[in-house]
């Protein structure tokens, strides 16, 4: 999500992802979340929402030593359980313990033994989703790169 008024992202689908982490280590705090949509949260703290076209269901968020945290805007973390019960979203997301390795830009998938367990993707989400560029992912660059495809 962009930084500023001028980048208020809306019509933002979250679905059917495996979301593994996102974090920054320094010398004093650990800085980072799973997953930041804009709710157009006035900042007054209250978690009345503005913008309703952004959403996030389907996902597997990986609790793996950290627990995920999701965010309305850029700072203020929310446990999935908050997420839910605060925006109405994700709430057919789960969070499970995920065994894979990241090394640099590889990813593996040690055991997809917890994954196995879960709900499949409902029939109208599934038919939905366009074709796969790239074997398992689909990647989105912002802003657009110029004359360019992911």
């Amino acid at each position: 999500m962009p930084r500023g008024d001028d980048w208020p992202l809306e019509n933002v689908r979250i679905l059917n992802n495996l979301l593994i982490r996102n974090y920054v280590t320094a010398d004093t705090t650990t800085r980072g979340c799973d997953l930041t949509i804009f709710m157009g949260c006035p900042e007054d703290g209250s978690y009345e929402r503005t913008v309703t076209s952004n959403h996030a269901d389907y996902n597997v968020y990986a609790n793996t030593g950290w627990t995920p945290t999701l965010r309305h805007s850029w700072n203020p973390n929310n446990t999935l359980a908050e997420w839910q019960q605060r925006f109405q979203e994700d709430l057919h997301s789960a969070l499970v313990p995920v065994e894979f390795e990241l090394t640099g830009m590889r990813f593996a998938l040690e055991s997809s033994t917890r994954l196995e367990n879960l709900a499949p993707l409902p029939e109208e989400l599934r038919s939905q989703l366009s074709p796969f560029k790239h074997v398992g992912c689909r990647r989105t660059q912002w802003p657009p790169r110029q004359g360019g495809d992911d």
